[in-house]
């Protein structure tokens, strides 16, 4: 086998268990000396993806986590 030939049989495995990284977003405000206020988004766009894959021969087939789902959210903190 040619090298080129290995080296594009490599790129089909690899692109098969490619996995994406979700956008995520955070912003804090703090509010005097003892309150903070943070706003944040994880998977902003919501893209499905999968968080890991197991490929599990000897079972026939793959162990597939899928990634989180959109999340958003705000967080108050107050330092004591």
């Amino acid at each position: 086998m040619h090298e080129a030939q290995r080296a594009h049989d490599r790129r089909r495995r690899t692109r098969r268990f490619r996995c994406h990284a979700p956008t995520g977003v955070c912003c804090s405000w703090p509010i005097g000396q003892n309150f903070k206020i943070t706003g944040f988004a994880r998977n902003l766009f919501d893209k499905k993806y999968l968080n890991e894959v197991i490929p599990a021969i000897e079972f026939g087939g793959s162990f597939i986590s899928p990634g989180q789902r959109r999340q958003i959210g705000v967080e108050v903190g107050y330092k004591f």
